[in-house]
């Protein structure tokens, strides 16, 4: 797979994640969080792009980011995008 369908692939995600979520102010950029499934969520962090699944609200894995260069788990884009259906707003 290309550099750029990457990309893309994680920024469809980054979107729906800034669609669907809890906006939270920080110092630099916002964070943003989607309750998915069970006891998942994702969680963005726009300044950088990356994103984090937590479970119980403890870091489970980490998606990439795109700050200083690209990084992304691509698979993982693709799972969680394929259920942005899920995706709701937490409770505040």
């Amino acid at each position: 797979m290309k550099l750029q369908e990457k990309k893309d692939m994680h920024y469809n995600l980054v979107y729906a994640i800034k669609e669907h979520g809890l906006k939270e102010p920080k110092r630099h950029g916002d964070y943003f969080t989607v309750n998915v499934f069970d006891k998942f969520q994702l969680h963005l962090d726009t300044w950088n792009k990356a994103i984090t699944v937590l479970k119980d609200g403890k870091r489970y894995d980490y998606l990439g980011m795109d700050f200083g260069g690209f990084d992304s788990k691509t698979d993982m884009v693709k799972f969680w995008f394929g259920h942005k259906c899920l995706f709701s707003k937490p409770v505040a």
